[in-house]
């Protein structure tokens, strides 16, 4: 059924999109191996359970979140809240293909596991809670180089800032998954900066 050499890389591929278009709940083991094109037995040679496939699905996203967005987006190339302008110009981007590829403005991946997983999930929770901390990291990092930059007040609270960034910007995604409006988060992205005592345009 297939090549067997990527069939890792397979499974972790098929579970992310239909975990995120579906649910974890909603897609069995067998369902995963077909669309993977393994066999069933295969599957527990790579992940002992459903949910140690979870916790790799996790982990790729986080990765990808991590190099494609964060990375880019909050690069020093251009003045600090700049950037965060970019990170939600960027978010916004994602929903849009997203819409594209899978006919329905699907929210977040993770702000969907973490919705579904975290009240019977421990040992996934604490994994989607440090990738949340990560986001949390470098948009602080941002933040303290935008009050370095004199863009906002020396004594802003870049900690809380940070987290309230990550929590618009989830609910930004998630109220776009509501709506089917691929437009609402650049929309919200405009008046990010408001959480942080930026003045807004």
């Amino acid at each position: 059924m297939g090549r067997t050499s990527d069939a890792r890389e397979r499974l972790v591929e098929e579970a992310s999109r239909l975990f995120h278009t579906r649910s974890y709940a909603g897609v069995g083991v067998q369902e995963l191996c077909e669309a993977a094109g393994i066999n069933k037995g295969s599957f527990y040679h790579y992940f002992p359970s459903k949910e140690d496939l979870a916790g790799a699905v996790i982990d790729a996203q986080w990765a990808s979140v991590r190099d494609d967005l964060l990375t880019p987006t909050l690069a020093d190339d251009i003045a600090p809240l700049a950037r965060i302008e970019r990170f939600f110009d960027e978010l916004a981007r994602w929903q849009r293909s997203s819409r594209k590829e899978f006919g329905t403005t699907p929210g977040c991946p993770l702000a969907n596991l973490s919705g579904e997983l975290c009240s019977y999930e421990p040992k996934l929770r604490r994994k989607l809670s440090r990738v949340f901390g990560g986001m949390c990291d470098a948009l602080e990092a941002t933040l303290r180089a935008a009050v370095a930059a004199g863009e906002l007040p020396r004594g802003t609270d870049v900690s809380r800032g940070a987290e309230a960034l990550v929590a618009f910007a989830e609910g930004a995604m998630l109220l776009a998954a509501a709506h089917d409006d691929v437009a609402l988060v650049g929309r919200l992205g405009k008046v990010a900066l408001g959480l942080v005592g930026a003045r807004t345009r």
